[in-house]
């Protein structure tokens, strides 16, 4: 009898053993990078108003205020988004 390749490989993308499938594993990747996205925003918002303050440049401030809002609001929707996956909806 042949090995089988490891289970989440290229070659067997999916073993119901650990709850793997095709599907979840590349959406849970594409969430996991989607939220790194959305924090790494909020963080150079964060860093932009830091600085604004600073050098009292309430323009960057700001600026970096509606960063972070977006970063957040990238955030939130990622999570809805997966919620309603998990969900089947």
């Amino acid at each position: 009898m042949a090995a089988r390749p490891p289970c989440g490989s290229v070659a067997e993308p999916s073993c119901p053993a650990h709850g793997l499938s095709t599907n979840s594993s590349l959406i849970g990747g594409q969430r996991i990078m989607s939220k790194a996205k959305a924090k790494a925003k909020q963080v150079k918002g964060k860093m932009k108003e830091t600085t604004g303050k600073a050098m009292d440049d309430e323009g960057m401030q700001v600026e970096g205020r509606g960063e972070q809002i977006v970063g957040k609001t990238q955030e939130t929707a990622d999570k809805a988004a997966g919620r309603v996956k998990r969900t089947g909806r």
